[in-house]
């Protein structure tokens, strides 16, 4: 294949010597100079009509493909910067990439900018014309905003950038096992007005609405731990239709029917009041980075989260229903309609173009993914629904060597892509529990394609320990490239968790 292309790139180079040789012999005679013959045939054609003539076409290309000026005079800079900023950058695995779009990058994120920089510099296919999905905030920046703007990236509007802190304290009071019984959707044909009645189950006691005990219709729920998956909804609006708050307001049938969700009842006190946010907002202790879905409000002062998602150690300090944990700050996070830009993305989709999403969602330093976020699988699902198309979706590793220090190196390693399922898109319209369950088995093969490219460690300790190994186990001798080292560093990672998981119950050892 790299033989088949230098031929062809060679052929290209020859063509373009050949024509420029060409043009200086027909501009240095004047017999072949097409504009003096021209002017000799009609001589009131003057110079400078022709180059009035020329000058206007030149800037209605100018402005007619300024984006794709842009483009091109951008990835110029930033190739410059790169090779500025890194002794070295390798890039693997280009042979894997598709020829032509639509296309998604999934890319780990180590460095806001960077990142973004070095895989548009380093994605050497004219093809591809990388799309970026970028925070609004970020998008508001001056000059960044102005450049992001013409390129195209598309915004998304984050509810934990238009965060505002709510009155008064919560406190987690108990887990609810089983919701009460909710209203039929009013557009079910067994709905009825004013049916609100219905048990609640609390640490398994069940209470009707009047709090008397009873036995009947009593269902556990249990945490399956499928990461983000009270998220797969989120790009619905939790709108009413007219404006008006309820005093009991409900989540779509098919999530509060769903027995995988673990709910926690929250009472909030010194000025709390529920009619500060609604069902589908989210709320944020101070403490934490999490988020969790309000599910349904019972009153003035008490709702239920979903915290199928949070850890286990934040369950266990900072949604604790402990004593201790009581009187908490709360920050509220409004619910944001994502529709219009997932029709962008789905529309540039559709041309062929090519994505590029951090789906981790944030920058961070560690050694491992954070957990993904849904989008980029509700992204693959609905233009293979709306449009029929399977977007393969291409895992990108970013691996810096010596990132605290100048001139550092730099590798980047494009892995096989991943694919929808065949069949899996009945599954996935039959929503609920079931749309969950495809894109969380999605999502869970990303991440796995995505660590193929990098290499991951508990902890920044490990990984030197790794690096380390492999200096020593390699002899000088012996020449292998930057894929024979990713691929040693990974067998050495996968050991060393295999000992280290081994060893952990032996404090001795």
């Amino acid at each position: 294949m790299s033989s088949v292309n230098n031929n062809i790139s060679n052929i290209a180079f020859t063509r373009t010597v050949l024509g420029l040789l060409v043009g200086v012999i027909v501009l240095a005679v004047d017999e072949l100079n097409p504009i003096k013959l021209l002017m000799h045939v009609f001589p009131s054609i003057y110079p400078w009509h022709l180059a009035t003539t020329a000058s206007l076409a030149i800037l209605y290309v100018w402005v007619s493909e300024f984006k794709e000026l842009l483009y091109f005079g951008l990835k110029i800079f930033v190739n410059s910067m790169l090779s500025i900023f890194f002794r070295d950058i390798e890039v693997l695995g280009k042979d894997r990439l598709p020829r032509h779009g639509p296309m998604i990058f999934v890319i780990n994120h180590a460095n806001q900018f960077v990142d973004a920089m070095v895989v548009m510099g380093t994605c050497t296919n004219e093809n591809f014309k990388i799309s970026y999905l970028m925070a609004q905030k970020s998008l508001n920046r001056p000059i960044i905003g102005d450049v992001a703007s013409a390129l195209d990236v598309v915004p998304i509007k984050r509810a934990q950038d238009a965060a505002i802190r709510g009155q008064g304290t919560i406190e987690f009071k108990a887990y609810v096992t089983s919701a009460r019984k909710l209203p039929s959707s009013p557009l079910s044909p067994s709905s009825s007005e004013g049916d609100e009645s219905g048990v609640v189950v609390v640490d398994g006691k069940q209470q009707d609405d009047d709090g008397n005990d009873g036995n009947d219709g009593v269902v556990d729920d249990t945490n399956n731990d499928t990461n983000n998956s009270s998220n797969i909804n989120d790009d619905n609006s939790n709108d009413n239709g007219n404006g008006d708050d309820n005093d009991k307001e409900v989540v779509e049938e098919d999530n509060h029917h769903d027995a995988s969700l673990k709910k926690l009842m929250v009472h909030g006190k010194d000025g709390f009041t529920t009619s500060a946010f609604r069902v589908g907002d989210k709320l944020r202790p101070v403490g934490t980075a999490t988020a969790v879905k309000v599910l349904e409000i019972l009153d003035d002062v008490t709702c239920i989260l979903d915290v199928s998602t949070v850890s286990e150690n934040d369950l266990a300090t900072v949604f604790s229903t402990s004593d201790d944990n009581k009187d908490q700050g709360y920050d509220i996070l409004r619910h944001v309609d994502l529709h219009s830009m997932f029709g962008k993305v789905l529309d540039r989709l559709a041309l062929g173009g090519v994505f590029a999403i951090f789906p981790e969602g944030g920058s961070h330093d560690r050694t491992d993914l954070l957990p993904l976020k849904v989008g980029v699988a509700l992204i693959a699902y609905s233009a293979l629904e709306r449009d029929g198309i399977s977007v393969p979706i291409v895992p990108v590793g970013l691996n810096y060597f010596r990132t605290h220090r100048w001139r550092g190196k730099c590798l980047v390693e494009y892995g096989d892509p991943v694919f929808i399922k065949p069949g899996s898109l009945g599954e996935y319209q039959k929503g609920g529990a079931t749309k969950r369950a495809v894109c969380t088995d999605l999502l869970d093969r990303i991440k796995d394609s995505m660590r193929s490219v990098i290499v991951t460690m508990p902890d920044y300790e490990s990984l030197q320990v790794v690096h380390t190994a492999r200096r020593l186990y390699q002899r000088n001798s012996e020449a292998i490239g930057g894929q024979g080292k990713q691929d040693l560093l990974r067998r050495f990672a996968v050991g060393y968790k295999i000992l280290y998981s081994g060893l952990e119950d032996k404090p001795q050892a």
